[in-house]
């Protein structure tokens, strides 16, 4: 995000009017130095080097006035003067007008609340008729909001391989919900990823690879665990890492017997620093740092969550992006002090809500948001932000004949006209619940 800052009107003249001045001097010297041809013994010397030695290229503007341009005049021999070839510009002015700009890759991404296909869900999909689930309509609503260069949206359920479902357990077509929506990578780790062991883990990203998705925070092997994962979007090597702030009891004693501690990497501040360093070592020029942490139903980060975000800005993230509560939480900078001293802002979202679950125990449960940026970096390896918005959104649940039906759209656009005027209450309040989540936050709401 491009921020405005407010300069003081200094005196002087700026870097670009001093170099076509300079240029301006060095061109008319040479052809001054032609004059004693044919008028007379007088003689431009700039001194361009001298010059350029006063000017900071690495620091503030500098800030020079005509009077600073060291230029002397002097009498010439006009023998001498004649035999003088025009001269060829100065090594200093040639190096810096051959300095090209830095080359900058930019990318848009899309963070999207969690996906939880629970039985509400997964029924919702279900044709008595054919015995088959389609889910291809439940995002066609929102998926336009989706289309960026990379979008990443976590899944909180595992894929069933017996067909006895669960609110854990769902079945492989609601897969269909992030390639028909436009999602690129999947968060694969929450609380009860491991209750199914590793069997259920590797299943689920086995499917999750064969729909040409990317899932990131869960692994089938060490190896795998111990390979940084870069993906190369719009010019720009991004790494996203994931993790799971604590296990269910059934997962650890699972983990514990099956001694498979690499599956699914817990949300500790030395395992991702170490893992953030991997990524840089390995070419990252971007690190987003994914997690599932949080209090259910909390609007506002836990002291645990601060905590954690501040250790990961000061170990050289660029994003931090969290799910789990079901509601949406602020979106701020943090101030990250790296291990050389310096600083670097870092954007934490701390919780983007549920994109998509059956739970309605409360308005804040059915409202989320996408998070949308624009990220630049150049080739010194500094990134900034040159848009920072989001679309808030809203899981729409209506009855057609015996069966609930659920569509996901933006909470801020036009109600589909077979809404009804009590959804569109329930939409309103959807969305003024995640406006007032974010009103003291850095995003904009995106506008249409």
């Amino acid at each position: 995000m491009k921020r405005n800052r407010k300069h003081k009107r200094r005196r002087g003249i700026s870097f670009g009017t001093i170099l076509m001045l300079v240029l301006t001097i060095v061109i008319g010297g040479g052809c001054l130095t032609l004059l004693p041809r044919l008028q007379g013994n007088t003689e431009l010397h700039v001194d361009t080097g001298q010059m350029l030695s006063d000017l900071t290229l690495n620091g503030s503007m500098p800030q020079l006035s005509l009077s600073d341009i060291p230029i002397t005049v002097t009498t010439a021999d006009p023998a001498k003067a004649a035999a003088t070839p025009i001269p060829t510009m100065q090594p200093e002015v040639q190096q810096l007008l051959s300095t090209s700009t830095p080359s900058v890759q930019t990318a848009t991404l899309t963070f999207g609340g969690s996906i939880n296909v629970e039985s509400g869900i997964r029924k919702s999909g279900y044709f008595s008729e054919t015995k088959t689930y389609d889910f291809d309509d439940v995002m066609s609503l929102l998926a336009p909001e989706m289309q960026t260069d990379l979008c990443v949206v976590p899944f909180m359920n595992l894929i069933a391989t017996n067909g006895k479902y669960t609110d854990l357990l769902t079945t492989e077509a609601a897969l269909s919900l992030f390639t028909t929506s436009g999602v690129d990578v999947v968060p694969l780790g929450f609380p009860t990823a491991f209750d199914q062991g590793m069997d259920g883990l590797t299943a689920t990203l086995d499917a999750i690879r064969a729909r040409g998705l990317t899932p990131v925070g869960a692994n089938a092997s060490a190896e795998e665990a111990a390979a940084p994962r870069i993906l190369t979007v719009g010019g720009l090597r991004i790494s996203i890492l994931h993790y799971v702030d604590a296990l269910s009891s059934t997962g650890r004693k699972r983990m514990k017997k099956e001694a498979a501690d690499y599956a699914l990497p817990v949300a500790e501040a030395e395992t991702i620093a170490a893992d953030i360093a991997r990524a840089r070592s390995a070419g990252a020029q971007v690190v987003i740092v994914s997690l599932s942490w949080g209090d259910v139903g909390k609007t506002s980060p836990t002291k645990d969550q601060q905590m954690l975000a501040q250790a990961i800005a000061d170990s050289g993230a660029d994003v931090i992006v969290g799910t789990g509560t079901k509601v949406v939480q602020p979106v701020v900078w943090l101030t990250g002090t790296q291990a050389d001293g310096s600083t670097k802002q870092v954007l934490c979202a701390y919780n983007l809500g549920t994109l998509i679950s059956d739970s309605r125990k409360k308005t804040a449960y059915v409202g989320g948001m996408l998070l949308q940026l624009q990220i630049t970096c150049d080739n010194a390896g500094a990134v900034s932000f040159e848009k920072l918005e989001y679309t808030p959104t809203y899981i729409w649940r209506y009855k057609q004949g015996s069966q609930y039906l659920y569509r996901v759209l933006a909470s801020d656009s036009t109600p589909p006209d077979a809404m009804s005027d009590e959804q569109r209450s329930v939409m309103r309040k959807a969305l003024a619940t995640v406006q007032n989540a974010l009103k003291d936050s850095v995003v904009t709401q995106r506008t249409k």
